[in-house]
This record gives C-alpha cells, structure tokens and sequence, in this order.
C-alpha cells in the first residue's frame, strides 16, 4: 500500500499597513494533487457461488470520490450498490466491492474512478472457474460460406475458466495444437475448404469436440445456354472439374416432374437420362420434352467446387417401348450417399 499527501508550503509574509507598520504572516499553501488509485488484488479467481472481494484505495488532494464500474461488450457500465449481488462500502478514500454468490456473468474486468478535480482509474479482473460441459450453439458459428481469398475465423464452441486446451484438426486430417480457442484460416486453395474439428479438454479432463465446416460460396451456377439433344442410348455428358471428386445432378421441377430430382453420378462425368422417366403420364404422341439440368461439383467434404446450369437441353423419345421410372434411375445410377446428400442449392429455380 503507498500514500502519497498532498505538497504543501510555509511562507514568510510581510505586510505594511496604513500606519507603517509590518504585520507577519506564515500562511500555507497546498498543492493540488490528482488520484493516484490501486486495486487489491488486481487479479482473482475464485469458484461460483462463494463471495469475491476487491478493495480501491485513491489517494489526492481534495479527497477523490470512487465509483465501481464493470467493462461490458458496449463500454463500462456503473455499478449500483443496490445490485443483486453486489455490496458496496466505502470510507475517507478507500471503497471495498464484495460480489456475493459469484457466477459466470460477473466475470469480467472491474474499473475504481476516483475523481477530485481530475479522474484516475484502476482495473482488476475477476475470474469465475467453471468447467465446459457442452457445445454453446450460440457462442460461435458451426458453418461459414467463403470464397478463395478470404478469412474465416474459427472459435471453439466450449466455454469455460481458464479456457480449456483446444486442438484444430484440418479437412486432410492434420492436427495442430495450438491450445488456442480461436483458429484464423486463410483460404488459399480449395483443400481450405471442407471440415474443421475442434477439441477441447476441459478442467475436468473431458474431451468434448464439434465440426466446424467452411464451404465454397457459390452465389449461383454458371449458365450453359449450348442447344443439347439427347435420344434413349446417348448420355448427357458435361465437361470434368478439376477437384472434383462426385457430382450430382438436379432436374429442376417442371409440368412433367411432380418434384425437383436429383441424380447422382460418382465421379462418372455423364448419365443416360431415358425419356420414359420424365413422364409420369403416358404421352402416345412422344413429344420431345425441353428440361434444365443443374451439375454440382463437389470436392472432399461434400464441398461445392462448380455449379453448372443447362437451360437447353431437349430430350427425345427413341425406339424403346419400355418405361423407366426416374426413382429407378435415381437408384440404378446412384449410391446411398447421394440420395441422402442434401445442399443449400436444391431450393433454387
């Protein structure tokens, strides 16, 4: 603890009156002097549910006045003694804050201003110790959309005090442990995108992990307006995308399909689409049928490397007499992962 008075001085003053005469004076002068504040301790940590004490001792001249304030995402906010559970005593330049049934909102940085004719400040942190015991699906993003280029910052969904130990393994499996709950990523080639793991190790030694996933921000798929024929026997065949690793096919919903249908082709780059399986009503007159095929490419993680879109494709009925259903085609050309695959691009039109 320091003290600091204020400066003072003691003068030898003469003064001559009306009858001249010389009348002595031995006047003091004070100084002004600004706060000089300290909290005790500046740092603490302490359980939930037990009392926490900080003590703001200001010392100037004239006397400062304290006021305790929090730091908040918005500035600093004061406290009020009549808070739940706060107390609040002070006394000749000293001011104790006594935080009753700690929790983990009253962690936080904690301000004493003590003013006279200026202010001073002073600030300690508060800790409260609690360990992570499950994902906060409002604490950070478990999905963003990115585009090569850009930065994505990852954070660790698992709150506790003092942070737990986190390791980040990347889309290829490599695993960094940089003890950090934050993860800066710059996309820098296509293998940036896909599934990120976070995992924690909390106090009480659980390991708790989540996925965090960055996909390729596609706004919408390139439009291919080339005139396609096809008949029963030939295949719709699209131009291979580098990265890709499957690709999946949709048949936007028209007066012959009841829904939008997707088709899935492995990582084949072409598909026979028989006429039969477009008509869900027979149709003696067979004529040529006008469809918009969507190409999806994705890459590893179920990433979206390129969409194309072929707004001109006609396909014609051939000599067969055979219909073919288009969920039998769906299935004969499909396997169990492309007809659970689900992506944010099967809503458009």
């Amino acid at each position: 603890m320091f003290q600091t008075l204020p400066h003072f001085h003691c003068y030898d003053m003469w003064i001559k009156n009306k009858l001249d005469e010389f009348l002595h004076y031995n006047p003091f002068v004070f100084l002004l002097g600004p706060p000089v504040v300290e909290i005790i301790p500046p740092v603490l940590s302490t359980l939930r549910d037990v009392t926490a004490n900080f003590t703001c001792n200001a010392y100037g001249f004239p006397l400062p006045n304290i006021v305790w304030m929090k730091q908040t995402s918005s500035g600093e906010s004061e406290i009020s003694a009549s808070s739940v559970n706060v107390q609040i005593n002070s006394h000749n330049g000293s001011s104790q804050l006594i935080v009753q049934n700690t929790s983990t909102v009253d962690s936080g940085y904690y301000i004493c201003k003590a003013s006279n004719y200026v202010s001073g400040t002073a600030r300690a942190f508060l800790g409260v110790v609690y360990p992570a015991s499950h994902e906060d699906p409002d604490l950070c993003p478990t999905s963003f959309d990115a585009t090569i280029g850009e930065s994505v910052q990852l954070c660790s969904p698992f709150q506790e005090f003092p942070p737990p130990q986190v390791s980040w393994e990347l889309p290829n499996g490599t695993l960094i442990e940089t003890g950090s709950t934050i993860l800066h990523v710059t996309i820098k080639t296509e293998n940036d995108f896909g599934r990120y793991r976070c995992i924690a190790r909390s106090l009480e030694k659980n390991v708790l992990t989540t996925n965090i996933t960055i996909r390729k921000r596609i706004s919408k798929p390139y439009i291919n307006d080339t005139k396609i024929v096809l008949t029963d026997g030939v295949k719709f065949v699209w131009e291979e995308v580098q990265g890709a690793s499957d690709y999946l096919l949709r048949l936007p919903e028209t007066n012959f399909l009841k829904e939008n249908s997707l088709l899935g082709a492995g990582t084949n780059t072409s598909v026979e689409i028989p006429y039969s399986s477009l008509l869900f009503k027979r149709d003696t007159k067979k004529r040529p049928l006008k469809v918009v095929i969507e190409v999806w490419a994705y890459g590893n993680s179920s990433v979206v490397v390129k969409g194309t879109r072929y707004t001109n494709v006609e396909i014609r009925s051939g000599a067969a007499n055979s219909t073919v259903s288009l969920m039998s085609l769906l299935k004969s050309t499909s396997n169990e992962k492309y007809l659970t695959k689900t992506t944010r691009y099967t809503d458009e039109k």
